[in-house]
């Protein structure tokens, strides 16, 4: 197989509606509105796997949109099924409420569905499992599995670290009290550590965005330290494996002064791709990266048929959390359900490269944030074949949303739609 896909209650990374992991209220998902079987030119299969505790049910897309059953797994039943790379299938509880909507791939792909209690607790932390170490120890690499999200993580330092342990070695997370508190339930549980010993700058990046890195100390005991942004201390004073110490916060609390050996861990309230540090030299200090939550966006395709959407009344509703989106026309290649749409039956008065048509395919489409003024993406002009506009697409449209807001999207046609043909492909992709 190319692959498992884990669908945990509604949270998955294969969806495209926002992954926040709480139930939905309605009984379909927002993607429903507008997905649909496109053709059947390339067969493939697909796994589902039920590994939760509860009754599923496995529904095809039809062509017009509509639900089609297939199959009932009881808890731990899987089946395999033939489909089409174009075909979505809906994943529900035996009540029909919607849990994932899954678009299959070239390769068989195994789908699985866990509880939404296989997810991690609040308060568990999931600390970095260090992989790899460049030669000249300048950089170090690790991985974060959260639920569904597999987050590398890279350490940066200059001049470099020390030693990193991989696989194995001395455990200097234990004891575990020192890094344990009423926000972290659970210590560093294996040798994994990053240390350094020359003063200098360390640089954590995170493949994708995460709120409230937490980063585990052991034997911090000389100079001061200083983060690209404000800390908390989570705990310290508790005998870790070289001594016992606390860290004083300095009066910008984006750094502190350790106070004998300080073993604890620190947080950085807020939402990073990526953070610093100064440290002082020392015989030898050591940290890892943990995180308990990932900062969800939303990323997915809304397609816009020319037809069904035509009007604001006829829009297609996204609930967008806080962050910064970027919203790009696809083609049907890239996972769109259409290329470009016309508003008439001919195309019409196109000079000899086929550009500047009267009446022709485009890719003018209008969307609004909440109770903000609608926007019009008027795109580059109309073709003659979707090919065409498909060479000249709009710019991308970029924005930034503090809070909840629901986005809708449509065509507009005034006139009798009946002639309209194709439509438009979104994606959105957000980053906190």
């Amino acid at each position: 197989m190319a692959g498992v896909f884990m669908l945990v209650g509604i949270g998955m990374p294969i969806l495209p509606q926002t992954n926040s992991g709480a139930a939905l209220a309605a009984s379909v998902c927002p993607s429903e509105a507008t997905d649909r079987s496109i053709n059947s030119n390339v067969s493939t299969y697909v796994v589902f796997n039920n590994k939760s505790t509860q009754g599923i049910k496995t529904y095809w897309l039809d062509y017009s949109g509509n639900r089609k059953f297939y199959r009932q797994l009881n808890s731990n039943e899987s089946y395999k099924q033939q489909t089409y790379v174009t075909h979505p299938w809906v994943v529900t509880d035996l009540e029909d409420n919607c849990l994932g909507v899954y678009y299959p791939e070239s390769e068989t792909v195994e789908v699985a569905i866990a509880d939404p209690a296989a997810e991690s607790s609040t308060n568990e932390v999931v600390w970095t499992d260090w992989t790899t170490v460049s030669a000249d120890l300048k950089i170090a690499t690790g991985a974060i599995t959260k639920g569904s999200h597999e987050i590398t993580v890279t350490s940066t330092a200059d001049p470099t670290h020390n030693f990193v342990q991989t696989d194995g070695g001395t455990d200097y997370w234990k004891p575990a009290d020192p890094y344990l508190s009423t926000e972290v339930e659970n210590a560093p549980s294996t040798p994994d550590i990053v240390t350094l010993n020359t003063g200098g700058t360390v640089t954590i990046t995170f493949s994708e965005p995460v709120r409230n890195p937490l980063v585990a100390l052991v034997s911090w005991n000389l100079g001061s330290v200083k983060f690209s942004a404000p800390i908390e201390v989570l705990s310290d004073g508790k005998k870790g494996y070289w001594g016992t110490g606390t860290a004083v916060l300095n009066g910008e609390k984006n750094g502190f002064s350790p106070q004998g050996e300080l073993h604890g861990v620190i947080r950085l309230p807020g939402v990073y791709e990526s953070l610093s540090f100064t440290h002082p030299s020392e015989n030898w200090h050591g940290f890892t990266i943990g995180i308990s939550d990932i900062a969800e966006v939303y990323n997915g395709i809304v397609n816009l048929d020319s037809i069904e959407n035509s009007s604001k009344k006829q829009a297609v509703k996204v609930t967008l959390p806080a962050g910064e989106y970027t919203i790009s026309v696809i083609s049907q290649e890239e996972g769109g359900a259409y290329d470009a749409w016309t508003k008439n039956s001919k195309v019409t008065d196109c000079d000899e490269s086929g550009k500047k048509c009267t009446k022709g395919w485009e890719h003018k489409y209008f969307y609004q944030l909440g109770d903000t003024k609608r926007v019009k993406i008027k795109g580059t002009g109309r073709y003659e074949t979707p090919a065409l506009a498909l060479e000249n697409l709009p710019e991308d449209v970029t924005f930034t949303i503090e809070e909840e807001t629901e986005a809708i999207f449509y065509l507009q046609d005034k006139k009798d739609v009946s002639n309209n043909q194709g439509g438009v492909s979104l994606k959105i992709v957000g980053k906190k």
